[in-house]
């Protein structure tokens, strides 16, 4: 291969992998907002399902505020970390 051929080659790859982190921190917090809510979603299914006391709304109130409380926590989180990794 010629010179030429080589540097276009390392540009493509360096182009492509610069998009890929960028749409790394996205990926991320998204994957783990939806593995969050599915989370809850069976918690609060589940508690729900075990409650026998009647107090099955009780239940559900509590299950999604936690699960939501957490969900947003780890998120945040995430998101936050990812934005000071690639601020300059």
């Amino acid at each position: 291969m010629t010179a030429q051929v080589c540097r276009r080659i390392k540009d493509d790859t360096a182009a492509h992998s610069s998009r890929n982190e960028e749409k790394m921190p996205k990926s991320l917090v998204h994957k783990n907002l939806a593995i969050g809510l599915v989370i809850t979603a069976v918690i609060t299914t589940l508690s729900v399902v075990m409650a026998d006391d009647g107090s099955k709304m009780e239940e559900f109130r509590t299950s999604l505020m936690v699960g939501f409380l957490v969900t947003g926590a780890v998120t945040g989180g995430t998101w936050l970390l990812q934005r000071k990794r690639s601020a300059p």
